[in-house]
């Protein structure tokens, strides 16, 4: 009979935690914030400059704080740090295939000049004031 109190009485926790905790809600409001805090933390990712991404320990630091928070024993943060996690995952994604997109971009240009310079360095090589020496051997 206790374990039946017992069972009533978390229920009524989580319910409580779900009515105050606005990223468990199912009301119009926490789907509205739960929507503002997933774009958040995509958008730190993709609009943060590269140099600031890679060269920097700001994002060292924000994962840090994300591990510890996954580990607590309060479950809304261990829920928001997942969620947050998982939404930097997804706009690391956007940045490399933003960085691909750029990476693409630059090969066809490189690979261009090189066209250019191929077909320009025979034509320079032939012209009249640039005749290949001959050697004894082959004259």
């Amino acid at each position: 009979c206790e374990a039946l109190g017992t069972d009533s009485l978390n229920a009524d926790a989580a319910s409580s935690l779900k009515k105050s905790v606005l990223l468990l809600g199912k009301d119009k409001e926490a789907k509205k914030f739960q929507t503002a805090y997933d774009e958040f933390w995509r958008q730190v990712v993709i609009a943060c400059p590269e140099d600031v991404l890679f060269e920097t320990d700001a994002f060292d630091t924000i994962i840090g704080w994300l591990q510890r928070m996954s580990v607590c024993p309060s479950r809304p943060l261990r829920y928001s740090s997942s969620l947050s996690s998982y939404r930097i995952l997804d706009g690391l994604i956007g940045v490399l295939k933003r960085i691909e997109t750029q990476l693409s971009g630059l090969q066809i240009q490189v690979d261009t000049e090189q066209a250019k310079r191929a077909k320009a360095s025979p034509a320079k090589s032939r012209s009249p004031g640039n005749e290949p020496v001959m050697s004894k051997k082959e004259g």
